[in-house]
């Protein structure tokens, strides 16, 4: 009986890698193209521009939170999740529309240091950081008007 049943969990991860991997490559790309980065991503000056930017290191993301005058929304989500999948491109979009907020995603999965320093338990978590101290946070994927009141925008028309 137990063959059998790690049997199953090995069949099940499998399937589950492949599944996530399939949505992986069927995504949108959410940092700019490899021959426009960097050679070690984690050195990487950050930059005005409306892109996303992913962070798996503790360093880099105090680097980058340090060295950005504005506000910085943490962006904590997995592959799994399916509510943060939802919230991706509405970040990408707000990213883009308001240059002076950084945006910055975590995925929990491969960066364990970050989601332990800030309590990352319930995804998708969005921080908010202004003058390098946390200010805010929501546990759930809010709807556009939550989000843009959240960050003191006005509404979309």
């Amino acid at each position: 009986m137990r063959a059998i049943l790690v049997a199953l969990c090995v069949i099940a991860l499998g399937v589950g890698s492949w599944l996530g991997y399939r949505r992986a490559i069927a995504s949108e790309p959410r940092t700019p193209s490899v021959g426009s980065l960097p050679a070690d991503p984690r050195t990487a000056p950050a930059t005005g521009s409306a892109a996303v930017i992913d962070v798996v290191d503790v360093d880099r993301l105090d680097r980058l939170i340090s060295a950005h005058a504005g506000r910085s929304v943490l962006d904590f989500h997995a592959e799994w999740c399916k509510p943060c999948k939802d919230l991706s491109p509405r970040l990408t979009e707000l990213a883009a529309e308001h240059p002076e907020i950084q945006v910055i995603s975590i995925d929990v999965t491969a960066a364990e240091a970050l989601s332990k320093r800030y309590g990352a338990e319930a995804l998708p978590l969005l921080v908010l950081i202004d003058g390098g101290k946390e200010t805010a946070r929501i546990d759930r994927a809010p709807s556009d008007a939550e989000l843009r009141e959240w960050l003191g925008l006005p509404a979309a028309r």
